[in-house]
């Protein structure tokens, strides 16, 4: 695992991530078995980590080379899903990132080892293990959208979403026969169901364009946007922060408010130059103005050298 943890790191410095010395651990919990650990001790309000808009995992910064062949265009995959109601935007936006993590995946299986893919390394098992089953009442704990349901609802979700992924996965091999895409490319839809199931757990919602929203937090900008667009988004790094554990689950299951350990915060902000040290006046360059977007984590209390980043995301 080291190595390819190793691998993981330099492909995130290449695409312009930086950070404090930090290490991904494995954990007990199967439903989510990998996070994130501090290599140094860490002061409240320190900045951890900080990813350029342009290097997140979405509908509006994929585009280009880095599609595989076999993944249809995110326009036409959104009108197909959400014709006649089917589902929402954000949902149809969630299935075609799963989709691009599954085909993306299957080019880089199929094809020859000694090409080298972009981001192989961002996508790798080691970064996005196998992931149980999370509508289950055992598993539900670990993915924040799911934490309050019962098992009746559960269920009704679970069947919901099977339903979406077999429509996602006939839309995606029609349009490869459609195309004349090689069968080789094509994920299985299992590779689709873990794909999603990573999407699910993992993905933040970000603003359209990584509108800044500090000094706040980013919760604070969507909750009083209302009309803001968002994007379901891996983002490199920052997405293996597990999800703050909630002290009780009792109280979680009564819907009743309870605490949590979350030690971080997410932002997006615009990269700052100060113009001298002395004046402390900022230069805010924006000529291409998603280049300036970033997406940072900073702790929001003081950290030990070893504490696992925790993060609240209700």
């Amino acid at each position: 695992m080291q190595s390819s943890a190793d691998s993981f790191w330099a492909a995130c410095g290449g695409c312009g991530v930086t950070s404090k010395r930090l290490s991904i651990h494995k954990t007990a919990a199967a439903a989510s078995p990998i996070g994130l650990v501090t290599g140094e001790a860490v002061k409240n309000g320190s900045l951890l980590i900080s990813v350029p808009y342009n290097s997140v995992f979405n509908g509006q910064t994929l585009r280009g080379d880095v599609l595989p062949r076999a993944l249809p265009p995110l326009r036409k995959m959104i009108l197909f899903l959400t014709r006649r109601g089917r589902m929402g935007a954000i949902t149809a936006h969630s299935l075609w990132l799963a989709c691009f993590v599954a085909c993306y995946r299957q080019q880089c299986a199929v094809s020859n080892v000694a090409e080298r893919w972009l981001l192989q390394q961002l996508l790798s098992d080691t970064v996005y293990p196998l992931l149980p089953n999370l509508f289950s009442e055992r598993n539900k704990f670990t993915c924040p959208s799911l934490r309050g349901s019962s098992a009746a609802e559960l269920q009704v979700m679970e069947m919901r979403v099977l339903d979406e992924l077999d429509l996602t996965y006939s839309m995606l091999c029609h349009y490869m026969k459609r195309r004349g895409v090689s069968s080789k490319l094509c994920p299985s839809r299992d590779m689709l169901l873990q794909a999603h199931r990573t999407v699910m757990q993992r993905a933040l919602l970000l603003p359209c364009n990584g509108v800044p929203s500090a000094p706040a937090e980013l919760s604070e900008l969507i909750e009083t946007s209302p009309d803001l667009a968002l994007f379901p988004s891996l983002v490199p790094a920052i997405d293996l922060i597990r999800a703050a554990p909630l002290n009780s689950r009792t109280e979680a299951e009564e819907g009743r408010a309870a605490e949590s350990s979350g030690n971080c915060a997410i932002f997006t902000c615009v990269q700052s130059d100060f113009v001298s040290p002395s004046s402390r006046r900022r230069l805010i360059v924006e000529t291409a103005p998603l280049a300036t977007r970033r997406v940072v984590i900073c702790a929001t209390k003081s950290l030990k050298e070893g504490a696992e980043l925790l993060m609240e995301f209700e």
